[in-house]
């Protein structure tokens, strides 16, 4: 899938295999609150991408992206105040 250019909200869930290609530098923003991106399926691919203001909780781990499932690939993005860059 291409996401072209804009600015979307953090707190995106990815739970099945899926190709998210940024076109034009598109922006996840969790705007200070929570992990921008969860990737909970296997076979994830997050390409092209700025992401910014994830949450500043240690407890919760907030974090740019996180990855909790095999064979997930992720190039080419820039982070932005973020807490956790990539757990």
């Amino acid at each position: 899938i291409e996401v072209r250019g804009g600015s979307f909200p953090g707190g995106l869930v990815i739970d099945k295999p899926v190709e998210l290609i940024g076109v034009d530098n598109p922006v996840i923003d969790g705007g200070g609150a929570g992990t921008l991106v969860a990737i909970k399926a296997p076979d994830v691919t997050l390409d092209g991408f700025t992401l910014r203001n994830s949450g500043k909780s240690h407890d919760k781990e907030d974090s740019g992206i996180t990855v909790d499932a095999p064979r997930a690939t992720v190039v080419n993005n820039i982070l932005e105040d973020v807490l956790f860059g990539i757990y």
